[in-house]
């Protein structure tokens, strides 16, 4: 019932919602398969995709995998629906790349029986809902300031479960940006389900461009960009 490719394009993803008949009674689970692709698609291996373990009041065992999406770090998010015989807990799980050990939950409530799922350059999460469609802002991906002399902030939380290290928090422009910020995330490590905040202050009505970069633990290299402009 869904189907998704990560980044790499190394491999597909197919959602099983499982099997379920009273008499006689069979009762396969929902899974996830993984088939992994190599020849352009010629080859291919399948197995089943566990989720490994999940954090501390969430539970791995799924309901109905209706959608996958990737975001840049290749983190699988996993859209669980409602089925036949669960008709509540719709979700959308966060299944980490290498940067944390275990799943989480993202906090998107309010789901009733959910059908697609997919993430924009941004790292914005849109789900597909019953008569409505629900978006969760994953990453900030732009901040605009309405005027000169305007503060803004965002907030990094910290949705894995090992502590988050922010390095550094900079300016493209540095000392030349018309933009400054200051922050509490480099103090200290972030603690799992703990956020920090960056206040950002326009300053001038100079060069109103600038990107702010968070370098951290839990990605690239490259880090997470966030586009400032006035």
């Amino acid at each position: 019932q869904a189907l998704g490719v990560d980044n790499t394009g190394a491999n597909l993803y197919v959602g099983d919602g499982g099997f379920y008949q009273q008499s006689p009674l069979i009762n396969d689970p929902p899974q996830i398969v993984q088939i992994a692709l190599s020849g352009n698609g010629s080859t291919t291996t399948a197995t089943q995709y566990p989720l490994g373990t999940c954090v501390t009041g969430v539970t791995c065992t799924l309901s109905s995998p209706a959608g996958f999406a990737f975001d840049l770090n290749n983190d699988m998010y996993v859209l669980d629906s409602t089925s036949n015989l669960n008709q509540s807990g719709a979700r959308v799980l966060m299944v980490p790349n290498g940067h944390a050990s275990k799943t989480s939950q993202l906090p998107i409530t309010g789901l009733i029986a959910p059908t697609a799922i997919t993430l924009d350059a941004a790292g914005n999460i849109y789900v597909a809902d019953v008569g409505f469609v629900s978006k969760l802002s994953v990453n900030s991906g732009a901040l605009v300031f309405p005027s000169a002399g305007s503060r803004l902030s965002t907030t990094v939380t910290n949705t894995g479960d090992l502590p988050l290290v922010i390095s550094s928090v900079t300016l493209g422009n540095g000392t030349k940006s018309s933009f400054k910020e200051n922050n509490n995330c480099t103090s200290a490590p972030i603690a799992p389900g703990g956020s920090c905040t960056i206040n950002l202050h326009y300053a001038n009505a100079g060069k109103g461009f600038d990107t702010l970069t968070i370098s951290s633990n839990a990605y690239s290299p490259t880090g997470v960009s966030i586009q400032l402009s006035y």
